[in-house]
């Protein structure tokens, strides 16, 4: 089947300006380091610090963010040896500290009198030396929550706040409460961030207002509230138009067990088994939306024929041979596929067909082990009937709502998917660029496509099938399915994939506008030389299914 491009979705809404990005950088200082004489050596330990609004993981970083002497100024304060280094991250989390948290740890200092609350500041105090010096966010959180749970314990028992001394210390622990939980939402929504998986660069350009945006949709898709989460992401839009699908893309399958209990089953159940009511509705629905069709056609025949001449007739001698075949191999009424055929011979018509191998005598049995609503089901996909899967869930909106209908046919295709052994090897795929395909394909970050995703097992196949070239991509596949025997083209070799499986991406490569491919990565080129598109292509990606 060709290879559907998933940037299908709502226009891109106008952009607007925006505040200055995060974590934006000046001009580049004329050296590295330009430290007066005596400065002791640089012995820093690179932290591993989560992307939030200025991070730094090298001592550039901090002389471009806060400046050459304000570095000079924290070394002369935080004094680095051999034994004893200075993180970059430690120097950080003190300038981001909270002024008004580190004031109030200070008001708590000065009102220290009785034992017990001397014990307390002791001990908060020590949390915040340790949270100072966190060797990850986990510690971070670590540190604060027990600072949070020092100061509310001793508020339990020290109810009387009889006196001004005894109020000023009442007073600073409560606030000492409320600012603790304030920067533990700002770390534990930068935590949320990594588990979406969007790239760290990406992540640096947002503006703060994007920032603050996109943390609170994740926060409200993490409790399952995604239409609240919309609204945040639709804020976004108005910077980041189209590109905010497939970051919503990422949310979703992230946090898809908290939105969606039925789609969580069918990306995460290895195993999942439709039950045959399900299967029945989906049948229907897919038989319905293949009478359409071919109603659409008979409507305008003449326009058809004029497009496509010739290769209507042989295309459809092509699927007639197919569904004898699918007839031999156990399927007992071809009478759907027939129509699902010709259904998909309307559109696919006039489309050169992907090259490939026989069916394996495995694939052969998994394809007898489908009930007739599966067969009917998958088959439907491979023909041009495939954006009715993908796009309900790709979209979710207007007429390509998700409803129930979607969600049996989803079952339905992944439980006869899950028939088929999984392919493990390399697969191939080409594609438009998208709105934000290349702002979140980039090394590091993890792509993830809620709709069916079909590949191929050649790269010649791919390239030859697609009907968008602007991209190739090398997928390292492990869940993958070979559908190829119940494909109405046959001979494709696709390899299908599930909705929401996750991707790493590992290297990219776009062509220059003016010079073309030039320092190409040596695994990239290969890629390069061996397509029939290369002229084509704008960018190359490879990724491991994750």
């Amino acid at each position: 089947m060709p290879q559907s491009n998933n940037s299908s979705a709502p226009n891109p809404i106008q952009k607007s300006s925006t505040s200055s990005p995060k974590g934006e950088i000046a001009a580049e200082p004329d050296s590295e380091a330009e430290f007066e004489p005596g400065t002791p050596p640089l012995n820093f330990q690179s932290g591993n610090a989560i992307q939030r609004k200025v991070t730094s993981n090298n001592i550039l970083d901090l002389q471009r963010t806060i400046g050459n002497q304000a570095v000079m100024r924290l070394m002369a304060n935080n004094p680095s040896s051999a034994a004893r280094p200075v993180s970059p991250t430690t120097i950080q989390r003190k300038i981001a500290f909270p002024p008004n948290l580190d004031k109030t740890i200070n008001n708590i200092a000065a009102t220290a009198g009785n034992v017990i609350f001397s014990s307390t500041f002791k001990d908060i105090r020590d949390y915040k030396t340790a949270y100072l010096k966190a060797k990850n966010e986990a510690e971070e959180v670590k540190y604060l929550k027990k600072m949070q749970t020092a100061a509310q314990d001793w508020k339990k028992k020290n109810s009387s706040s009889e006196g001004k001394r005894e109020q000023d210390k009442h007073t600073s622990m409560s606030q000492l409460d409320v600012l603790v939980s304030k920067e533990l939402a700002r770390i534990e929504g930068a935590f949320n961030l990594v588990e979406v998986g969007l790239p760290d660069s990406f992540i640096k350009e947002l503006s703060d207002n994007e920032y603050s945006n996109l943390i609170m949709a994740v926060s409200m898709a993490k409790q399952g509230k995604m239409e609240i989460a919309d609204v945040y992401l639709d804020n976004m839009r108005k910077t980041r138009g189209s590109a905010v699908n497939l970051i919503r893309s990422n949310i979703v399958r992230t946090h898809i067990g908290k939105i969606d209990a039925g789609l969580a089953k069918t990306m995460n159940k290895s195993d999942f088994k439709v039950n045959d009511k399900t299967a029945g509705q989906s049948a229907k629905f897919i038989q319905g939306e293949a009478d359409q069709m071919i109603k659409s056609f008979n409507e305008d025949e003449e326009a058809f024929k004029g497009k496509y001449g010739e290769k209507m007739a042989n295309e459809t001698g092509q699927l007639s041979t197919h569904s004898s075949t699918m007839k031999n191999i156990g399927y007992k009424d071809a009478a759907p596929l027939a129509n699902l055929g010709y259904a998909g011979q309307v559109l696919q018509a006039g489309q050169a067909l992907q090259t490939g191998k026989p069916p394996t005598e495995e694939a052969k049995a998994s394809m007898k082990s489908l009930t007739p609503h599966e067969m009917t089901t998958l088959v439907g996909y491979t023909s041009n009937l495939y954006g009715s899967f993908s796009n309900p869930l790709r979209q979710n909106a207007g007429r390509r709502a998700f409803k129930k209908e979607n969600l049996a046919l989803t079952e339905t295709a992944v439980s006869a998917m899950n028939k088929f052994k999984n392919y493990v090897g390399t697969v191939y795929r080409h594609d438009s660029i998208y709105p934000g395909f290349r702002e979140l394909n980039r090394p590091g970050g993890v792509t993830t496509d809620l709709g069916f995703m079909s590949t191929a097992k050649e790269q010649q196949a791919a390239s030859n099938g697609g009907t968008h070239h602007e991209v190739l991509i090398i997928l390292s596949s492990k869940t993958g399915k070979e559908i190829g025997v119940a494909s109405i083209f046959g001979g494709e070799g696709e390899v299908l994939f599930k909705p929401g499986t996750r991707f790493k991406v590992i290297k990219t490569a776009s062509k220059d506008k003016v010079q073309g491919w030039q320092n190409v990565d040596p695994q990239i080129q290969k890629y390069l030389d061996a397509d029939g598109k290369k002229d084509m292509l704008e960018m190359v990606v490879i990724k491991e299914e994750i």
